[in-house]
């Protein structure tokens, strides 16, 4: 158990998931973008801290382990892949790494970046509780030669904790066959 009463956390995120706004058009882009976000609410935004219960999303949706893909996500450190692309869409991927302090990921290809980005700022800002604070700490965009990253960073804690929780998004524009959105949540004391 960690210091920021990380059940309190996981039930504000998973009642305020019921505020995003169905505002997509129903296109491939789209339904792959609320795809992605679900599985982010239902795993890494549900349960960050606890591995064993996004064990049991990975059990309920049948997620094969250890994808081709698995060292590209990794990156050398000690962790858990699953691809979580549900039944031949674009590839998706939920990660776990261990090494340095849980981090709980979700990694996508081929979705709406820009609309996934709203609904994360929906997400995020939607919380509301006199015992939780959320501060965002990162938006911006940055170019890379022809792609656009889109970073956009939130800090969530119980008010009178030391250590809080970072959860962050980075998408890209326009997709050019990477990984086009990375969310992930891990362990982090707020900046002074």
């Amino acid at each position: 158990m960690t210091a920021t009463r990380p059940p309190v956390l996981a039930v504000l995120f998973l009642t305020c998931a019921s505020a995003i706004a169905q505002d997509q058009p129903p296109d491939a882009d789209a339904r792959q973008t609320s795809y992605v976000m679900q599985l982010f609410r239902e795993s890494c935004g549900a349960h960050f801290a606890f591995p064993a219960k996004i064990a049991e999303v990975v059990k309920k949706y049948g997620f094969p382990a250890n994808p081709s893909y698995s060292a590209e996500l990794l990156h050398g450190k000690r962790g858990q892949v699953w691809d979580a692309s549900a039944g031949g869409g674009s590839p998706v991927a939920l990660v776990l790494i261990e090494a340095g302090g849980l981090s709980c990921q979700v990694h996508a290809r081929n979705i709406d970046a820009d609309l996934l980005q709203r609904r994360f700022r929906t997400l995020m800002e939607g919380i509301q509780s006199p015992d939780i604070t959320v501060e965002k700490y990162d938006q911006r965009r940055v170019p890379q030669g022809d792609v656009t990253l889109e970073q956009t960073g939130y800090f969530m804690m119980q008010r009178e904790w030391p250590i809080g929780w970072s959860f962050s998004l980075t998408t890209s524009t326009p997709a050019n066959g990477a990984w086009q959105a990375s969310f992930i949540v891990a362990a982090a004391r707020k900046a002074p």
